[in-house]
């Protein structure tokens, strides 16, 4: 990422941004930091960063130029819309349309979660986008492996509709890694 026109010494900074509507990975407003790099003589800089792994599918991309001196922006640049993939994908077992009440087999593809993280495994609502926490939540053990697997049982009491199995790997109180939502269908029981 790169810009222009930032007074030589000034900072140009980074951040992506996802909102609660933006998909069943994201439960709150947030803007994950991406980096910073001083202006040179020519006024351009320049920042080459990886996308963190809890960012995934609509995002914006925006940023500003920043006067070190007093630590305010100078101006902000126009933000550009960014759909972000992943090469982290979920495997769901026996099948994505459900009777409330059904166990699900939940297995990672394309790596699993690291040493320090656990697999947090749940359903999503479109009807509660900003909920902090999933329906029939479940968090498998320590990763470390290649691939994890975890049972998630559908609530009985859940209401028919569409929902996404979300997992991702958790550690403290941050996420080191997503895995693209799988689209799932409750039936009635």
């Amino acid at each position: 990422m790169s810009g222009g026109n930032c007074a030589p010494g000034h900072i140009g900074s980074v951040a992506l941004t996802q909102d609660p509507n933006g998909g069943p990975q994201v439960t709150y407003d947030f803007g994950e930091p991406l980096g910073q790099a001083n202006a040179g003589s020519d006024r351009e800089w320049t920042i080459h960063t990886v996308l963190p792994a809890v960012t995934i599918g609509a995002a914006t991309l925006g940023a500003i130029c920043e006067d070190p001196t007093i630590g305010t922006p100078d101006f902000t640049y126009s933000s550009v819309a960014v759909n972000v993939a992943t090469p982290y994908h979920l495997q769901v077992d026996p099948s994505t349309t459900v009777p409330a009440g059904a166990t699900l087999t939940v297995s990672s593809l394309g790596g699993g979660c690291d040493a320090i993280s656990n697999p947090d495994v749940y359903l999503w609502s479109a009807a509660q986008p900003s909920a902090l926490t999933g329906i029939g939540e479940v968090v498998g053990s320590a990763g470390g492996a290649a691939q994890w697997q975890v049972k998630l049982t559908v609530p009985p009491a859940t209401s028919p509709g569409r929902y996404a199995v979300v997992a991702r790997c958790a550690y403290s109180r941050s996420f080191r890694t997503t895995y693209e939502p799988v689209p799932v269908t409750v039936s009635g029981s």
